[in-house]
């Protein structure tokens, strides 16, 4: 445990084999978004003035954001410190919003019944679970 008794933060990060392959694979849109965006002007180029111009415009649209997702997962796959799509981090810390509720108090009493679903504990009159909000099992 960290100081102060709190469990220290963890964080997955993708291996750099996926990263890697994200990267080439946003490298292949921006090459069919410059195919699109050049086949575009050419079947647009005597349309009227909002499909003449939207249309190649969703190409260059694309390409930017191509672009971008290339170097984002370039960078990742060649990075010792790279950026990490998720926390993992203890529930005590951060509960989860959706689980908040799913312990029945002591007014309400246990039944012995937990979901099949997300485990969370039931009351005996329940038809659905309170926390995921899947339908209780006889």
């Amino acid at each position: 445990m960290a100081s102060g008794g709190h469990m220290p933060r963890y964080s997955i990060k993708p291996g750099r084999g996926p990263s890697s392959f994200n990267a080439v694979g946003h490298v292949i849109a921006a090459i069919f978004g410059v195919l699109w965006t050049i086949f575009a002007i050419g079947l647009a180029s005597r349309a009227p003035f909002p499909i003449g111009v939207v249309f190649p415009l969703f190409g260059v649209v694309f390409v930017v954001a191509a672009i971008a997702g290339a170097i984002y997962h370039a960078h990742n796959a060649s990075q010792p410190n790279r950026f990490s799509e998720c926390d993992v981090i203890p529930t005590e810390d951060e509960p989860e919003p959706m689980f908040r509720r799913s312990e029945p108090t002591e007014r309400e009493g246990r039944a012995g019944k937990y979901c099949t679903h997300c485990g969370a504990a039931m009351r005996a009159n329940d038809k659905f679970c309170s926390a995921c909000g899947c339908a209780a099992s006889v």
